[in-house]
């Protein structure tokens, strides 16, 4: 399944073609692992260890320790894991994430009526209801992990169909929308002069 697209552009484009397109996915990748490998470095080094555990030690060193554990922990789980699993990887980390956080950042950037206890009902919902979708109903993953198998004796929860088979994003997203409305309505209003000095800061800082 990995291989599909590179078999594809070798069987489509001409060999110079081929060459160049090679070099320019090459300069792509190494710059998204660069950005990869600092945004690990800081997670471990400072979210981690400063933030978390309230270590003070040189947040460079740390930084830099975390982008070899985390470099090591990748090389170990390409050999680990099963073929196939990038595409399947990439699309439950943006389902998660959509799910988690979309409908905070759009109530953010078009909603001043959010508030804050919403966002976090919506956060924390969606991906909540990612996580249960994905370990208890849906086959793909539920039967792979084994953990409903383990606990109730079946790989999913609900084998009536097209239960199995409906994406996690599909169920989780509008539970998440649904959070952030509900609970802004529910909760009392900020002050109109709170919004104001908010979206005041935000176009100083832009300007």
């Amino acid at each position: 399944m990995d291989l599909i697209i590179p078999v594809f552009l070798n069987l489509a484009l001409p060999r110079w073609m081929m060459y160049i397109f090679a070099m320019t996915l090459l300069s792509a990748a190494m710059t998204t692992l660069s950005a990869l490998l600092h945004a690990m470095g800081s997670a471990i080094g400072h979210d981690f260890f400063r933030t978390l555990l309230k270590r003070k030690n040189d947040s460079m060193l740390l930084t830099k320790g975390g982008i070899v554990i985390g470099l090591i922990a990748s090389i170990i789980l390409a050999y680990i894991l099963p073929g196939g699993i990038i595409a399947k990887g990439t699309a439950l980390f943006f389902g998660i994430c959509a799910a988690a956080f979309l409908p905070a950042y759009v109530g953010a950037l078009y909603w001043p009526r959010a508030t804050r206890a919403a966002v976090w009902w919506s956060m924390g919902g969606g991906f909540c209801v990612s996580m249960f979708w994905m370990l208890f109903m849906h086959h793909s993953e539920s039967a792979r992990i084994g953990l409903c198998q383990w606990l109730f004796g079946r790989p999913e929860l609900i084998s009536i169909h097209p239960v199995p088979f409906i994406d996690p994003m599909i169920i989780a997203l509008p539970i998440s929308a649904a959070l952030l409305i509900i609970v802004t309505l529910c909760s009392r209003k900020l002050p109109h002069r709170h919004i104001a000095e908010c979206f005041r800061d935000i176009k100083i800082r832009e300007f």
